[in-house]
């Protein structure tokens, strides 16, 4: 009986390393949840921009469209703003300096486009 016992606490902290293992190399699911979900708002604005000069882009037949994809824009920024936030909390598997660099050039560039949007008057 007492070697079945040892046994199971045997597998039981091989299977807390093995998840312990898990947890370093991947991504919490929150953080998953909130790069797939700035892919998709990403992808829904770009589909909904119109594109082109100026006069094009605001003639005033656009306008629901731009509407929408301003929408869009602002939701990337908030969704990147709390993405940023919950990595400064989560845990983040080991990565190379330069993929590091990727990430956060990444983040700058998503914030860009809208809050240069929002700096610009109509």
């Amino acid at each position: 009986m007492d070697f079945c016992v040892a046994q199971t606490n045997s597998d039981l902290d091989a299977n807390q390393r093995m998840k312990s293992m898990i947890t370093n190399i991947r991504y919490s699911s929150m953080t998953q949840v909130f790069h797939w979900l700035t892919v998709l708002l990403v992808g829904a604005a770009w589909l909904l921009s119109e594109g082109g000069r100026e006069p094009r882009v605001y003639a005033a037949e656009r306008a629901s469209s731009l509407t929408l994809h301003e929408t869009f824009g602002v939701l990337v920024l908030l969704v990147l703003v709390l993405r940023v936030a919950w990595r400064m909390f989560d845990h983040v598997p080991e990565e190379p300096p330069a993929s590091k660099l990727v990430h956060w050039v990444l983040y700058a560039m998503l914030a860009a486009v809208p809050l240069r949007r929002l700096s610009v008057p109509i």
